[in-house]
């Protein structure tokens, strides 16, 4: 081989490797421009973002070996990172002066958790459907008397029953509750709609749970217990147990059938932890109340019963007027220019007592002061 021959050899090889070293540089370049192009689509104009992760990788693409690469003057060039393996943590949980990197949280499957007193006593209230806008119907009076009694003699006058009644007419009331809620945070959570329908809707079920027991019949509210309730108050000293059990035998002895008694969990706690001398429970001898029924009446614990005082129901005699059921209205059109969805959940409901008596509020009179 001849030293032309070696020479040009020689040139072919060095030809080659200059090109590779273009194409390495060809390649930065565009890894560099891509980078910057990006930064300049960002608000602040900064190529990295200063979140977790960013500041190791910064430091790199500015270090001096790129930079000289970069400018052609160095072919290979090796960067050493001062950040430690177990530094690229989740952000947070690393040692101190280390970088974090975002993670995807896990999500709850709950899109809110929420408290939902529940409805016991709507539960177990007998329901009337009805289609109109008020519901009348006749209340027999406590002062009826049976006046059924012997015929003396032979063509004697019979006696003769009074029936003292009370017409009723009740207005439905409409209990109701709006919110309002971005289309796309709806959509970006499937089960978000259901949890607010749900938590919505309970509120309404609360609120009229509490109107047919709180409800004096003033203004718009429900005429319930409060307007219907027959009282009895114990004596002082007297144990609301006690009471309760005295009210069921003033019923039962009036031709009502009490089935059920509605008391504050708060207050019946207070009633079952009452202790006997021997240390036994009041309402169980073996030191383990029993929360299932007093008197023979089926306990309904319901927060909407004030406390300190309870209600002695027969469940017979009573009812919810149904004009219309729990009902729930999604409107995407009214907001729709400003991407929002109206969710609206609302019924309509009365009460009706039908025999006088079949309500009886049972409290305890207060002590009266000790003269000092």
């Amino acid at each position: 081989m001849t030293d032309l021959s070696q020479i040009e050899i020689l040139a072919k090889e060095f030809k080659n490797q200059v090109d590779a070293i273009k194409g390495d540089t060809a390649e930065l370049k565009a890894v560099v421009l891509e980078l910057e192009q990006k930064a300049a689509r960002r608000p602040s104009g900064s190529l990295f973002e200063e979140k977790s992760g960013s500041k190791a990788l910064k430091k790199i693409i500015e270090s001096d070996q790129v930079k000289s690469y970069r400018d052609k003057q160095a072919s290979t060039v090796t960067v050493t990172s001062n950040f430690e393996i177990k530094a690229l943590t989740t952000e947070g949980l690393g040692i101190v002066g280390s970088t974090g990197y975002d993670t995807q949280a896990q999500r709850d499957p709950e899109a809110i958790r929420f408290i939902q007193k529940p409805t016991t006593l709507i539960d177990a209230l007998r329901v009337i459907p009805v289609s109109s806008a008020s519901y009348e119907y006749v209340k027999l009076m406590s002062t009826y008397e049976n006046a059924a009694d012997y015929q003396a003699l032979e063509g004697d006058t019979k006696a003769e029953q009074s029936i003292p009644t009370e017409a009723k007419s009740v207005t439905h009331r409409t209990i109701a509750v709006t919110t309002i809620v971005s289309n796309q945070v709806i959509s970006d959570n499937n089960s978000l709609q259901a949890t607010i329908i749900s938590l919505l809707g309970g509120g309404v079920l609360q609120k009229l749970e509490r109107e047919i027991v709180q409800g004096d019949g003033t203004g718009s509210s429900i005429e319930g217990f409060a307007k219907h309730a027959k009282a009895h108050e114990a004596e002082a000293g007297t144990l609301l147990v006690d009471a309760i059990g005295e009210a069921r035998a003033e019923a039962k002895e009036a031709g009502l059938q009490p089935s059920v008694v509605i008391v504050n969990p708060v207050t019946l706690q207070q009633m079952v932890g009452v202790k006997q001398d021997g240390g036994g429970y009041v309402l169980s001898s073996n030191g383990l109340p029993g929360l299932s029924d007093m008197w023979t009446l089926r306990i309904i614990e319901s927060a909407a019963c004030p406390r300190d005082e309870a209600y002695v129901l027969d469940m017979e005699q009573i009812a919810v007027l149904d004009r219309e059921q729990l009902t729930i209205k999604i409107d995407d059109m009214t907001l729709m220019d400003q991407n929002m969805t109206r969710i609206r959940v609302e019924l309509r409901a009365s009460f009706a007592n039908f025999i006088d008596g079949a309500i009886v509020k049972v409290t305890v009179a207060d002590a009266e002061p000790v003269e000092g």
